[in-house]
Order: structure tokens, then C-alpha cells, then sequence
């Protein structure tokens, strides 16, 4: 597998690895109450607001590295059962086409910088577990997609999502501290094509 195709292949399985932590099922417009335990009430904005669990990942096939976001523990412990992940603040709005908008931000999430397998065999936890973090430390995270649920282009629209994160963190080969910063652009079309337009993890000193 490509060092492109494990980029696209961790975003997918990091996607579904999201829904079992949060435990719960993206809903239309007459079920909000399911995105979180306990939402504010939208009132006029119809906007609602809530904090859950969430994790995600940056693969960077040209610089051979991932950024995984929101797992606290170590990976190898996350893949053994361990649910220590971070909170994020959630703010979804629901509307007539049976989708949802998304804003999904966190202020302290754990950033934690691999190396990519040179050869990947398709599981996040068979590729990574074990595996020695390059870096690590707390970012901030924005993440946007106007088409948070499972109804994908159901509506005729192109499903554009996208993630931008940043933050200092240890060196934990050489020692001192670097700056990372990482952001993925992809498209759904309404045709149900996929397309990765972005997909980067850049470290500087």
C-alpha cells in the first residue's frame, strides 16, 4: 500500500474508530439530541452545542509521517481497550436536507507524531501499536464539515470536510521542542467520488 493510499486509509479508520468511542449514531434534523449525551437547546439558532469525545489523524505521505489527535494514552494502550481521549466542543446545526453542518474545535488536544509504516497493513493499531512516537505535546484543533452524518451527497451536495491543527511539541528523539502544524482538505463529490485535495504534517524548529 502507497504511503498516499495509507493517508486516505488512516482518515477512514480513525472516521469509524471516532463513532465506537463517542458510542452513538449521526441523526437527521428530528433527532439532534443523539450527536451528545446532553446538547444546549439551539433555541432561535438551531445551533446546538456539546462536548464529546474525538479523535483523528493526519497522514503526510511525502513527509512519511502521521499526526494522531485526541488519543492521551499511549496508542499501544488506546488499542488494547483503553478509552483515554480527549474532550472536544461540538457545534452542529441541522438542516432541510436531512445533514448536518459541523464545527468541531479543542484547545488541549494530544498531538502525537509517528513515523508511516514503509509498507501498511490496513489497520491502525497492527501499523502503530508499539510504534515509537516521534513527538508529542497539546495543540489546538478546528475541525469543519458541511455534512457531518451518514446521508453523505443524499442531498446533491459535495461533502467537504477538513481539519487544521497546530501547537508546540517535545522532541522526544533529539530532545528540545519543534512547532507542528497539520491540516487535511477532502471532498466527497456528489457522484460519490472521493478526493484528498490536501494532506499534510509539517514540523519546524
Amino acid at each position: 500500500m502507497s504511503h498516499r493510499s495509507i493517508g486516505i486509509a488512516l482518515l477512514g479508520g480513525m472516521t469509524l474508530m471516532l463513532g465506537s468511542c463517542t458510542e452513538r449514531t449521526a441523526a437527521g434534523p428530528d433527532t439532534p439530541a443523539e450527536f451528545g449525551t446532553a446538547p444546549s437547546s439551539p433555541g432561535q439558532s438551531g445551533i446546538f452545542r456539546f462536548q464529546d469525545t474525538y479523535i483523528d489523524a493526519i497522514g503526510d505521505g511525502k513527509a512519511g509521517l502521521i499526526a494522531v489527535i485526541g488519543i492521551v494514552s499511549s496508542i499501544q494502550d488506546f488499542c488494547g481497550g483503553l478509552n483515554n481521549v480527549n474532550l472536544a466542543e461540538f457545534q452542529l446545526k441541522p438542516h432541510q436536507l436531512g445533514e448536518v453542518t459541523a464545527l468541531i474545535t479543542m484547545r488541549n488536544a494530544t498531538i502525537q507524531v509517528l513515523a508511516l509504516p514503509a509498507v501498511s497493513q490496513g489497520d491502525f493499531c497492527l501499523d502503530f501499536a508499539g510504534q515509537p512516537v516521534l513527538y508529542r505535546g497539546t495543540g489546538s484543533v478546528v475541525r469543519n464539515d458541511n455534512n457531518f452524518t451518514p446521508t453523505g451527497t443524499d442531498g446533491g451536495r459535495a461533502d467537504a470536510f477538513g481539519l487544521s491543527a497546530s501547537g508546540r511539541l517535545t522532541d522526544l528523539v533529539h530532545g528540545g521542542t519543534v512547532q507542528f502544524s497539520g491540516d487535511y482538505r477532502l471532498l466527497i463529490t456528489p457522484d460519490d467520488a472521493f478526493r484528498e485535495l490536501v494532506s499534510r504534517v509539517t514540523i519546524s524548529r
